[in-house]
């Protein structure tokens, strides 16, 4: 027998994670996991806590670069100095520590936008539902 490519090796791990996954928490535990994992396409070995850590990296990643280009576009368009730019950065941080509390949820900011300027965001289904 020919020894199994790296997918090959991959694939078969992930059939064997998922396997072990659904005989002890079940199907729907499994499904829920997957679909967890495959929208950021992280590691299938990765333990909970792992997991966690990961995603809080990737939020925090998201959130800089996000930032980054808000202030870039401010100071680009609109000719934000130094001065502008570290007073909304220490709104934005507010409003995103807000959100992480939950204070405020996503659909409430998406609303007052609406209200205020007469801006519609439309959010994702799930945020949509869930905040």
């Amino acid at each position: 027998m020919s020894k199994l490519s790296k997918e090959e090796q991959a694939r078969f791990s992930g059939a064997l994670w998922l396997l072990e996954l659904a005989q002890s928490k079940g199907v729907k535990a499994a499904e829920d996991e997957l679909s967890r994992r495959g929208i950021r396409e992280m590691p299938l070995k990765l333990k909970d806590s792992d997991v966690d850590v990961f995603v809080n990296k990737e939020r925090d990643n998201i959130t800089k670069c996000l930032l980054i280009d808000t202030i870039a576009t401010l100071h680009d368009e609109f000719d934000f100095n130094k001065d502008q730019c570290e007073r909304f950065i220490e709104r934005w941080n507010l409003k995103v520590s807000c959100l992480a509390e939950g204070y405020v949820r996503w659909k409430d900011l998406q609303q007052s936008v609406y209200e205020d300027l007469g801006i519609w965001i439309p959010l994702s289904k799930e945020l949509d539902e869930d905040g």
